[in-house]
């Protein structure tokens, strides 16, 4: 979250409004007659307070109420966000906290059931069915789905930046207004202007409307496994938003503090004044700009329109019906029917092997990929970004979309792992038509696969029983 603005500016406020004052009564002085009278003079400085507070007063207040108006910048810390979705550092290749590494581990468990669960085994559609539809398409899903954890992870750091750099600026111009309100600048100095260049004697922040550009780099220059998410989205036709509003150039109107050291108080204050519109001309043009890059993320055409896996989107129905399983027939347990093979009561019996493999991933495997969108159905649902979108106005609530979006597509993936993995349990257990052999060898081996537990790592599971 970086510094807290109310407890930096909050103790600058009255020292503002007494500088403001110093200003106009040292102004204003030479227009009154000072005497030796300690009585007449009081007066006079009484009546210059009555003319500050009449004339000046007002704008100064103004000034304050937009100061203060900036403290909803501290409502809410977006860097978890981000790191909860996908962290710069992240590697495709190693185990990590993030969304994008819990996808990740899905896309190799979902490689092991496919060395499990062999289509041309099964006489019936299911088996099939479950290949085409789930394990094919997924691993160009789950790429996508990362490619997904990037984009909210970008926009998340892109906007944690943006609120960090107009804290430093709303400081600054606070600062800066107090320093240049003494007649002989006093007090502490503060310094050039947070992301400032010089250009032609300009001040300008530039680092405000960099801040998409900047993040999108560091992601890009450090996501693992890029030839995998990158090339994967590319075949998709799909790049991400944010990458690409990134690279779009983009304006920035300068903040300048015009008005110089010791200027009237008047000119001081208007000068705070219209720094502080600048900085929200910034703010609103990096707003523009993350918003615009999930608002493309968000299309008909975008990312997270094809973070869906398999048959199944927002526009099939999600229950059981007349139709069958989830309403697909083909993907009933009965349609898995039975296997070409038949046994030869061996340790390595075909039917006994097919059996264990569809029990194991039906119990293990996929129980353990759904627990890895379960992760993802929490973290999406964990976003409800508030308070800083008094400044941030669009891009916070495209944000807080983009999470929701996500969050379903995440609990489609789970409900179908779910339900593919009863329909896979529900036909290892049918063994009736095999015979006493190998009934008995696939009850035994089934009283040896556990489902996961989820009070410990997915790495401590008991591994798939031998048959020797």
């Amino acid at each position: 979250m970086g510094m807290n603005l109310q407890s930096e500016v909050d103790p600058l406020l009255p020292q503002l409004w007494e500088a403001a004052e110093a200003n106009y009564m040292q102004h204003m002085s030479d227009k009154y007659s000072w005497t030796d009278s300690a009585e007449a003079d009081a007066q006079n400085i009484a009546d210059m307070k009555q003319a500050f507070e009449r004339i000046v007063g007002p704008a100064v207040s103004d000034l304050v109420r937009r100061f203060r108006s900036y403290y909803s910048l501290d409502d809410f810390d977006l860097d978890p966000v981000a790191d909860e979705f996908a962290n710069e550092k992240d590697r495709w290749e190693e185990p990590g906290s993030s969304l994008f590494c819990h996808i990740v581990a899905a896309s190799k468990g979902i490689q092991q059931v496919d060395s499990l669960v062999h289509s041309d085994q099964w006489t019936g559609t299911a088996a099939m069915a479950f290949k085409n539809n789930f394990l094919d398409p997924f691993q160009g899903s789950a790429v996508t789905q990362v490619g997904c954890t990037r984009e909210i992870a970008i926009a998340a750091r892109s906007l944690a930046r943006a609120v960090q750099l107009a804290k430093e600026c709303v400081v600054w111009i606070c600062k800066n207004t107090i320093w240049n309100l003494h007649a002989s600048p006093g007090g502490e100095y503060p310094g050039p202007l947070p992301g400032e260049t010089s250009e032609d004697g300009t001040k300008k922040i530039a680092g405000m409307t960099a801040i998409l550009a900047d993040t999108a780099a560091t992601f890009m220059a450090f996501v693992p496994g890029l030839d995998v998410l990158d090339l994967g989205l590319a075949a998709t036709g799909v790049i991400g938003g944010s990458i690409a509003e990134s690279a779009a150039p983009s304006a920035q109107d300068a903040i300048a503090f015009a008005a110089p050291a010791g200027a009237l108080a008047q000119d001081v204050i208007s000068a705070a004044a219209q720094a502080l519109t600048a900085l929200d001309k910034n703010i609103a043009d990096v707003d523009d700009q993350i918003w615009s890059g999930l608002d493309k993320d968000l299309g008909a055409y975008g990312v997270f329109s094809k973070a869906y896996i398999g048959i199944y989107s927002e526009g099939h129905g999600e229950h059981s019906g007349q139709g069958g399983w989830l309403g697909y027939p083909d993907l009933a347990p009965s349609a898995y029917q039975g296997l070409t093979s038949k046994g030869n009561d061996t340790k390595q019996d075909g039917v006994v092997v097919n059996f264990r493999n569809l029990y194991y991933a039906a119990t293990v495997n996929m129980p353990l990929v759904a627990d890895q969108y379960a992760f993802g159905i929490k973290v999406c649902n964990g976003v409800r970004v508030t308070g800083v979108d008094h400044q941030f106005r669009m891009s916070v609530p495209k944000l807080n979309e983009a999470a929701e979006t996500f969050g379903r597509a995440m609990q489609s993936t789970h409900d179908h792992c779910v339900t593919y993995a009863q329909a896979m349990l529900a036909a290892a257990r049918d063994y009736e038509w095999t015979d006493a052999y190998e009934s008995g060898r696939i009850r035994d081996l089934e009283g040896m696969i556990h489902p996961p537990d989820p009070s410990l790592p997915p790495d401590t599971t008991v591994g798939l029983p031998s048959l020797d």
